[in-house]
């Protein structure tokens, strides 16, 4: 990252102070990797949850996991096309493990995988096309890519616009110019949670199935695509089963942040109903958050968390409905 971002980085206000202007999310807290190499499109599509052979060239990226052989999630992150080589960005909390991980499966295909650590910087642009030129610009669909260089964008969502960005130490210097448009990670965390996106850290590793954290609902699973690990179950679920677990959004009360995989219980339940996934602090005392919930209880007026007061639920911009699902006969829980 550049070196003035990492120095300025920890001192930043939390959300942006100004609604009229765009928005720089310095993105500290998440890394990119390279996946490059002559059997890399095949390696990555027998690893992964999404179809990576839809990856078009500087146009489309992608939102995928990848599972245990159980088909429970090690990670979900970002997929991006690059020429010959493919870009993926994950929370660093997990990053360097995950991709120790794929590298034992490498064997012999002719696959390289890389931290890209040195002269570039992610960053997130929140209403702030303008701030890019017309060729880094993506079209407005969501996950469409565009690349200039060493620089590569990935819209997130249009409305409202969302970008994610692997900068150059020369854009990274023109984005982050002005100090007043910049905000930290949580601004782009208060993002995801608003959009129903998840992000999966160490302490949600191996936790959820794609379905319990909606993910086949913001195209992050193909059914279609081939053998991965964890397919099985996945599909299973997708084809023969209901989800018991459901991702939903939630306001908090509580006199302390909500902690990542922190159980939440319905009133008069003493096992755990659900899980938090992600939280953020608005103001003291007051968070927004992804919660995986039993189904069944998802509705309560009665949910809360061993430190919260009040929990009710916000609606996520996506239907939880599908139309494939059936009776449950996968054994998930």
């Amino acid at each position: 990252m550049l070196e003035k971002l990492k120095k300025i980085a920890p001192t930043l206000p939390q959300f942006a102070t100004h609604k009229a202007k765009p928005v720089v999310s310095v993105l500290n807290q998440y890394s990119a990797y390279r996946i490059s190499g002559d059997d890399a499109e095949t390696f990555l599509q027998g690893q992964l949850s999404n179809d990576v052979k839809q990856l078009i060239n500087g146009h489309h990226g992608q939102l995928t996991s990848y599972c245990t052989p159980k088909g429970r999630m090690l990670a979900i992150f970002y997929l991006v096309r690059l020429a010959n080589d493919y870009i993926a960005i994950m929370p660093s909390a997990i990053a360097e493990t995950v991709f120790q991980r794929l590298q034992m499966f490498i064997m012999r295909s002719k696959v390289e995988i890389n931290a890209l650590v040195d002269n570039c910087s992610l960053l997130g642009l929140h209403q702030a096309d303008s701030l890019l030129s017309q060729e880094l610009t993506p079209s407005a669909n969501a996950y469409a890519s565009a690349s200039q260089g060493n620089n590569l964008s990935l819209r997130i969502s249009s409305q409202p616009s969302r970008l994610l960005v692997l900068a150059s130490d020369q854009l990274a210097t023109e984005l982050s110019n002005d100090e007043s448009l910049l905000a930290s990670n949580d601004h782009w965390h208060l993002a995801d949670i608003e959009a129903g996106i998840p992000n999966l850290f160490a302490e949600t590793q191996e936790c959820f199935v794609p379905q319990m954290t909606n993910l086949e609902l913001i195209d992050g699973v193909n059914f279609r695509k081939g053998c991965y690990p964890g397919q099985e179950v996945v599909a299973r679920l997708h084809y023969l089963g209901t989800a018991k677990r459901r991702m939903y959004g939630l306001a908090i009360t509580a006199s302390d942040k909500p902690e990542i995989n922190a159980s939440l219980f319905d009133e008069g339940s003493e096992q755990a109903i659900g899980s938090i996934v992600n939280a953020v602090e608005l103001t003291p005392g007051n968070y927004k958050a992804l919660a995986v919930l039993r189904v069944e209880h998802a509705n309560s007026d009665l949910l809360h968390t061993e430190y919260s007061s009040h929990i009710e639920q916000i609606a996520l911009p996506y239907s939880l409905a599908n139309e494939n699902e059936t009776e449950d006969n996968t054994g998930e829980t």
